[in-house]
């Protein structure tokens, strides 16, 4: 698994939307998008719910959203 996209993912989550992350990221919004939706293929699931207001996280995102965090604070 690709931690870059699991970074983008939290960073994701944290800004609430895919166009916020993008402009943290210096990634274009459809870059965001792609690494995203490479990451719930790698996974088997989705990990978000998006809307014309941003983003919410599926149940499973909430699991996966905890354990990366815990997992990249302390690789940085």
């Amino acid at each position: 698994m690709d931690t870059k996209r699991c970074k983008l993912f939290l960073t994701v989550v944290e800004t609430g939307s895919m166009a916020g992350a993008a402009a943290k990221t210096g990634y274009t919004p459809s870059g965001i998008v792609r690494a995203v939706k490479a990451l719930e293929g790698d996974l088997g699931f989705s990990l978000l719910y998006r809307n014309t207001r941003g983003i919410e996280l599926t149940e499973e995102g909430k699991l996966v959203f905890s354990t990366f965090w815990r997992l990249l604070e302390h690789t940085n």
